[in-house]
């Protein structure tokens, strides 16, 4: 309709992914994520985060990513040195030197073997053998 939204006074905001997105209010030097009513569901405290993928945040340290669910509790037990946001209900993660995929429940479902490995998209996932 073109109507306004969200009345929020923001320095920067990013798109709505799986209901949420991510934003930084003026006067602010952090991001929150914000609920289509513009009200903050989640204040990640964390060196580093993507945006919500198959509902579930990735999220590192500056040395180790994890991933949390929307309330903030740890999606799962386990960190990775490097990691992909979930697609298709998988996320490409490095144990070691090597690239594999877990599901959300942290399980590997490919184990790792890759020099890289993207997310997927369509079923399918580029892979550096």
């Amino acid at each position: 309709s073109g109507a306004t939204a969200i009345k929020l006074d923001m320095l920067d905001a990013e798109p709505f992914y799986d209901g949420v997105a991510r934003v930084m209010r003026k006067g602010s030097k952090t991001y929150v994520f914000i609920n289509k009513d513009g009200k903050t569901v989640l204040s990640p405290k964390f060196e580093d985060f993507d945006c919500f993928s198959d509902g579930l945040l990735m999220v590192g340290d500056g040395k180790l990513w994890r991933f949390i669910d929307k309330s903030g509790h740890p999606a799962f037990a386990g960190s990775f040195p490097d990691a992909q946001p979930f697609s298709e209900g998988l996320a490409a993660v490095k144990r070691g030197k090597l690239w594999g995929y877990v599901d959300k429940t942290g399980k590997w479902v490919i184990e790792p073997r890759f020099k890289l490995a993207l997310k997927f998209s369509n079923g399918l996932a580029a892979v550096e053998p």
